[in-house]
């Protein structure tokens, strides 16, 4: 029985000693910097993004980043989505082709890859709800997309091509005979505030769909954006809720990736060339910098809270006329 009191005097004792390691963790101190994370040595998967940066309140799009360079993969059951890839591959965003449905929210989740581990995140998306009916005789709407630096979402900087740009973009619906839309795009004159009769229209392959009052559509290759959205497109997505009287588009968003190798043979230099002066501008995040020999991609979110119709008719144009001179 004496050895066992004594015994336990001395348990008590050490617990005693170490009393500090009951403490909780402290934080780390914010004028330390933290060691760097050496993404090939097998550093666990470490998400610091999960949610979209929008400014909307309904955001239609999806976004996710981990600290290494990883394989993002976005599902939400009985929905398509478009997902491209952005800042230097550490990064990912994620779009429907279609129409979202009529959901309060949706179960969504998100693998991702690093090459050396998997994780899988479950997560609920916001949806729309209950947007009732589409409006009565749309017609051949117009929409004017007011364009601002703080309206670039992805790459989230002052974008130098925006800078001292004063203008917008107007979006048209056609209807077509299968109960779609035709989508086209023209610049405006920040001149005149009025469509550029001496800038061409540009027209996507696939139609929009309108499902109780959200509008979706897909990118196909090939199609394109005027400037300053990039030009040529690989790959890219149109998601908008509109108003009950087709008025206005509320929570409208653009993702797309710009076809780096047909925009350079548009300009007739070579690929390298441009990737020069890309990375000379130092518009970090890039999806993969062109100096790791892997050619690049520029992946891009915009996104507009409220784009009222425009009264102004459309003019497509598809070529321009004398008056114009050299485009």
């Amino acid at each position: 029985m004496r050895y066992a009191a004594r015994s336990s005097v001395i348990a008590l004792a050490l617990v005693a000693g170490l009393g500090c390691e009951t403490e909780e963790p402290q934080p780390p101190d914010p004028n330390e910097p933290l060691p760097p994370v050496v993404c090939d040595e097998q550093a666990p998967i470490s998400l610091v993004r999960t949610a979209a940066d929008s400014a909307l309140g309904i955001p239609p799009w999806l976004q996710a980043c981990n600290v290494c360079p990883s394989d993002f993969t976005f599902a939400v059951a009985d929905t398509e989505l478009l997902t491209l890839r952005t800042a230097a591959d550490t990064c990912a965003v994620a779009m429907p082709m279609a129409p979202w449905g009529e959901a309060e929210s949706f179960d969504a989740t998100l693998t991702v890859d690093d090459g050396f581990s998997t994780a899988v995140l479950a997560f609920e998306h916001p949806g729309t709800g209950d947007r009732g009916e589409d409006p009565d005789e749309l017609g051949a709407p117009t929409y004017r997309l007011e364009l601002a630096p703080e309206r670039l979402r992805v790459p989230a900087l002052d974008l130098l091509l925006l800078d001292g740009f004063d203008g917008s973009v107007l979006l048209h619906l056609e209807p077509t005979a299968d109960h779609g839309f035709e989508l086209s795009f023209a610049p405006v004159d920040p001149d005149t505030g009025e469509q550029d009769p001496c800038a061409l229209t540009s027209t996507w392959a696939e139609p929009v769909r309108l499902d109780t009052r959200q509008l979706g559509a897909p990118a196909s290759p090939g199609d394109r954006l005027p400037l300053p959205f990039g030009g040529p497109l690989k790959a890219g997505a149109l998601q908008a809720t509109i108003s009950s009287t087709g008025s206005a588009l509320q929570n409208a968003t653009l993702l797309y990736e710009v076809d780096i190798d047909a925009l350079a043979a548009e300009h007739g230099i070579p690929v390298d060339e441009h990737c020069d002066t890309v990375d000379g501008l130092g518009l970090d995040p890039l999806c993969a910098p062109c100096s790791n020999g892997d050619g690049t991609c520029v992946t891009a979110v915009w996104e507009w809270s409220v784009s009222p119709a425009s009264n102004a008719p459309f003019v497509p144009v598809d070529t321009l006329p004398p008056e114009c001179g050299e485009p």
